[in-house]
């Protein structure tokens, strides 16, 4: 009998801890991502590069590992997961980028997720980075709804995607992106 009490809390905990949901995503070849990772600008576009990334206020500044969903302007355009990075390009113009982690946790599916806004130039290289915020979820769900996760895009450096996978958006409308 205390074997099946010890399975079933066990199996509890295994339900109430979340895990993230992979993302399906649309790699390019070696070549083209030789071709990507050369960072040559676009003269009438801007090219973006968004990846997963820190957690804020870590005391050893380390990396989440949540698959992200993608958004421009509220529209999502696709995912990734730790080891990619997401390439396309956008015309000029005023964008929101933001991301929400792609999680059954019952504290991270809480997060908030901000929107940060870019002002995208003809010829820009832009690399954008996913970062989170576990607020007060390290004091629980109490803690989680008081003081709830975030999420929010940062601008990164271009050393900071070049050991990642690129991929391209899975559903970005050609009203929005061009690549």
């Amino acid at each position: 009998m205390n074997q099946f009490k010890l399975l079933l809390c066990v199996a509890a905990l295994a339900l109430l801890n979340g895990c993230n949901t992979p993302a399906k995503v649309i790699k390019v070849d070696e070549q083209t991502q030789n071709d990507i990772f050369s960072f040559q600008s676009n003269p009438s576009a801007a090219r973006i590069y968004i990846f997963t990334g820190k957690i804020k206020g870590s005391l050893f500044n380390s990396n989440h590992s949540f698959p992200a969903d993608i958004y421009v302007n509220t529209v999502q355009i696709g995912s990734i997961n730790k080891e990619n990075v997401m390439y396309f390009e956008l015309n000029p113009g005023n964008y929101d980028f933001s991301w929400i982690p792609r999680n059954t946790d019952l504290i991270v599916k809480q997060s908030v997720s901000l929107k940060s806004n870019f002002d995208v130039l003809p010829g820009q290289i832009l690399v954008l980075r996913g970062d989170y915020d576990y607020g007060g979820s390290n004091f629980g769900l109490i803690g989680a709804m008081i003081n709830r996760p975030t999420t929010f895009i940062v601008a990164a450096l271009q050393e900071d995607i070049l050991k990642k996978k690129v991929v391209t958006p899975q559903t970005c409308d050609a009203s929005l992106c061009i690549k």
